[in-house]
């Protein structure tokens, strides 16, 4: 799942989400903190031209939102609106597991070659149930027929089954919300809240949000207005914690491995059961140190009880702000804002959740003489990190709209102004042993020693002291002007400048007077005289250009070293250099231009905007090689260029239109492609570059985000293995295959759509209003998961295509699924992996929505206005696809967000 973008992305290490302005200050906080019943407006800034204002923060577009205001009529208005939500189960099968049929098939294959022989000597060994039965029937400690019905048993278990059963729920929420608004001529009022409960599809997880917003707007005199605003969130999330994460997929075994399908997580009374599938063999536990270490068993209900992570986040924002008129023209506006967002997470281990009492037998020590002590005390594990951020915003500008000429032909606005920010983040944290959740006691521990690990078996290592500590502070100064000219209501020119400063930036930058710009021109055809076109009676033309800015905070112009804790050999702390100084630091530079055109028939019949645009990112923050004689062969700095084209259009006509019956369409196209233009650093490896293209993958001249595949050609005959082209002949020597140049493998193309959009369809009868949203994607690729013997045998990872694998000669003309080889073979599983064959296009098409409204207004008593609606989201229905394979290419291997159904009442008095 790609985060929120406007027109693709011109940065590497920056983050690629647009600056979200809240009520002309920038938002420090998490979005999802927002009710959106608070707001009034939101409009998306995209081109030079109208982000200009925000100089180096609107390097990726901005968000405006803007906040409900009270009424000046003298009326009081009172809007409510309930919406419950039902959220379905998971759809667990989604995910192309092999079934346990097949998956016992595997292990069976590998028993036989003698694969789990080592791990069937090695006590402290976890093993699948099929692997212990296998060597009880050789051992002849069962019979076959006890093998064969037991076998019969596993394969008809699928622990996907137990999992929507006991684990996961339909999740259900609730949202409340209330605005009061009123107000007269001399003072306007507005005062919200809001409250969401969430009870989560995974029954440990849960979510809770109150809201609350007052504003107030005065005007003492017909000069002078004051307005003082504020808002608090306060957000709860409650899970297990990832120490205990019972979700599908979380469960893993020893060495990082998955878990086998046909395990059962309760017995036949539908209890939980201890599963010794957990990292170390039941057994093992129960007798090493002669029985006196803690059971350690990983059981699910214990998991609910005895483990707790809650995530708690407050916001208060404050406002104050005036504005003075000196004339009709020209007034002066002062504005402040304080922001505080605290972060609050703290995650209970109980003594009898398994994190727990495996991290206790870890470090404990024995010996025949002295017994058994524990280095960590007996009791809970609680971790607590604590967040807070401050930020002050003041801005202080003058504005100015005036008309000017004979019979006022001409009209000039425009701002000036500045504003200082002062940003500060804290992040700490630390970890109590021996917790105590009644008491709240806690026992110290030593954290700077060594310790064998369960008797040097497990190897050794320092106790984890859970301490973080983070501090850093921005500190921007800008200045910055807009100005706009009209004439005649039909031209527009247009210009603005912002220079920002920032003790991010190195002193070379900030000594430098290279401000950020935009002019753009506009044309209403239209009121033309000349202009006769009877059915397009709006037409005007846009045309914008200039820079915008993007400061990676991740980053600054300072040497900065990072502190790594304390070395396991010395028992000193040590550190290490995150980036060498760099006095040249700055911001990103981000060239936008942009042409566009905005129409509407007559009675509005079709109407939209198009917009054509290019973005080149230029001073890109990325990692460039270096003289390694300096200290580092490589550091980061303004070296790269990133470009971003494409168009935008948004279309919307009204099909029929009678009096108790119309059709509108609402169609949303859009067109970007990001690629590579300037970038100085190579991976040493191709292999760096097999990815799936969901984080950037620059290569001069390609999509940033990019798919590279080996060349695949088909399977041996012979034996089923895959085969590839090393300089143009097929070949089976892997080695070379995975070690060739980049230029060649194969460029496969984008792995974000170079196309998507919407379309969607509103009908209207009487009272009714019926909508559905269709949602496509084209020109993309994605690498899906294939079969691989090597993770299957280390990592109990299966795949369906097993079922299609090549078993015989003459396979290779229906599968491209190379057979399950034995010996395992890393270098070909790399290749194959890795290889075009994997590689599919994502285009599709599906039904994203529906939604159905009924008008309520008039017929319920003393109600100004009602509607109630049900709707239904994430619907996921595939009408249409490229790839043959069950994949929808939003999600690849991930399992999908499930539908979604709301039932809803507005309401307004």
């Amino acid at each position: 799942m790609q985060q929120m973008r406007l027109r693709g992305r011109t940065t590497f290490y920056g983050k690629a989400s647009p600056l979200i302005v809240l009520d002309n200050f920038p938002y420090e906080g998490d979005i999802m903190n927002i009710n959106p019943n608070d707001i009034e407006v939101s409009r998306s800034l995209k081109d030079a031209a109208a982000a200009s204002i925000w100089g180096s923060m609107a390097g990726n577009g901005v968000i405006v939102l803007t906040t409900k205001k009270g009424a000046t009529n003298g009326t009081t208005k009172v809007d409510a609106n309930i919406n419950l939500q039902m959220t379905e189960k998971p759809d667990l099968f989604y995910r192309p597991d092999a079934s346990s049929r097949s998956f016992i098939e595997m292990e069976e294959f590998l028993f036989d070659k003698g694969f789990y022989d080592w791990q069937l000597n090695a006590p402290e060994r976890t093993l699948s149930s099929i692997v212990q039965l296998r060597d009880q029937l050789k051992r002849n400690i069962i019979d076959q027929d006890t093998y064969d019905s037991q076998k019969v048993v596993f394969s008809a278990q699928d622990v996907r089954k137990d999992y929507l059963k006991y684990i996961y729920r339909k999740g259900f929420n609730q949202q409340y919300n209330v605005n009061f608004s009123g107000g007269n001529r001399l003072m306007d009022f507005v005062a919200s809240g809001g409250y969401n409960k969430s009870l989560n599809s995974l029954k440990s997880s849960s979510n809770d949000r109150y809201n609350v917003r007052a504003a107030i707007n005065a005007r003492p005199t017909d000069r002078l207005q004051l307005n003082l605003s504020t808002v608090m969130s306060r957000s709860s999330a409650r899970n297990l914690g990832s120490e205990s994460s019972i979700a599908y997929g979380a469960l893993y075994s020893g060495d990082g491995r998955s878990n086998y399908p046909y395990i059962s997580l309760v017995d036949d009374g539908g209890n939980f059961r201890d599963l010794e599938t957990v990292t170390f063999k039941g057994s093992f536990i129960d007798t090493l140190f002669n029985g006196q270490l803690l059971p350690a068993k990983y059981n699910l209900g214990n998991e609910l009880q005895s483990s707790e992570n809650v995530n708690t986040t407050t916001d208060i924002l404050l406002n104050l702000g005036g504005q003075f008129k000196i004339n009709e023209y020209l007034q002066l506006m002062l504005n402040y804002q304080y922001q505080e967002s605290t972060n609050k997470v703290t995650n209970w281990q109980g003594l009898q959740s398994y994190f727990t009492q495996n991290y206790i037998n870890l470090f404990s020590q024995y010996s025949p003489a002295a017994g058994l002590k524990h280095i960590i005390p007996i009791g809970d594990i609680y971790t607590m990190q604590d967040g807070r951020v401050h930020a002050n915003n003041l801005r202080v500008n003058a504005q100015l709209d005036r008309p000017f000429g004979k019979g006022d032909l001409f009209r000039i606005s425009g701002i000036l102004g500045a504003e200082l920010k002062d940003l500060q983040n804290r992040i700490d944290g630390s970890r109590l042993y021996g917790y105590d959740r009644k008491t709240l006691n806690y026992q110290p521990v030593d954290f700077l020693s060594t310790f064998p690990l369960l008797g040097g078996l497990a190897g050794s290592g320092v106790i984890p002291n859970g301490i973080m500590l983070e501090e850093y502070r921005q500190r921007f100064l800008s200045v910055f002007s807009n100005a706009s000219l009209t004439y005649k209501n039909r031209y527009v020119l247009s210009a603005s400048a912002r220079q920002d400063a920032s003790n991010l930036f190195g002193v070379s930058t900030n000594d430098k007077w290279q401000p950020l710009w935009s002019s753009g021109l506009s044309w209403d055809i239209s009121q033309e005289p000349f202009y006769k076109i009877s059915f397009l009676p709006y037409l005007k033309l846009r045309m914008t250009y200039g820079y915008n800015g993007k400061a990676v905070n991740d980053y600054s112009a300072y040497p900065t070293m990072e502190y790594g804790g304390t070395n396991s050999i010395t028992g000193l702390p040590f550190g290490y250099m995150v980036n060498p100084p760099n006095p040249t630091y700055r911001a990103e530079r981000v060239g936008i231009l942009n042409f566009g055109i905005d129409f509407a028939s007559r009675n509005q019949r079709i109407s939209g905007g198009i917009d054509l645009y290019h973005k080149e990112g230029k001073d890109i923050v990325a990692r460039a090689n270096v003289d390694p004689t300096v200290g580092f062969d490589n550091q980061v700095l303004n070296v790269a260029s990133f470009v971003s084209r494409g168009l935008e259009a948004s279309i919307r006509s009204v099909n029929i239109k009678t009096r108790g019956f119309q059709w509108s369409t609402d169609w949303i196209i859009n067109f970007n492609r990001n690629f590579t233009k300037k970038y100085n650093y190579r991976a040493t490896s191709v292999s760096s570059y097999m990815d799936n293209g969901i984080v950037p993958n620059p290569i001069v001249g390609n999509d940033l985000y990019a798919i590279y595949a080996y060349r695949f050609a088909g399977l041996d005959p012979e034996t089923g293995a895959p085969q590839g082209y090393l300089n143009g002949e097929v070949s089976k020597d892997y080695s070379k295959l995975t070690s060739v140049s980049i230029e060649d493998v194969r460029f496969m193309g984008s792995a974000i759509p170079l196309y998507n959009g919407f379309l969607r369809n509103t009908v209207q009868i009487a009272d009714f209003k019926l909508s559905f949203t269709l949602q496509y994607k084209f020109k993309f690729f994605f690498r899906r998961t294939g079969m691989s013997a090597l993770a299957f045998a280390n990592y109990w990872i299966s795949n369906e295509d097993y079922d299609r694998r090549w078993q015989k000669p003459g396979d290779e003309r229906t599968t491209d699924v190379p057979a399950f080889i034995y010996p395992l073979n890393l270098a070909m599983e790399n290749f194959y992996k890795a290889s075009d064959a994997l590689v599919e296009r994502g285009d599709a098409v599906k039904l994203k929505d529906i939604n159905l409204e009924y008008n309520l207004k008039g017929k319920i008593p003393g109600v100004r206005q009602a509607s109630l609606f049900l709707n239904a989201d994430n619907i996921g229905l595939m009408l249409w696809k490229k790839t043959k394979y069950r994949i929808d290419s939003d999600y690849g291997t991930a399992i999908p967000l499930p539908a979604i159904y709301t039932l809803g009442l507005n309401i307004s008095l």
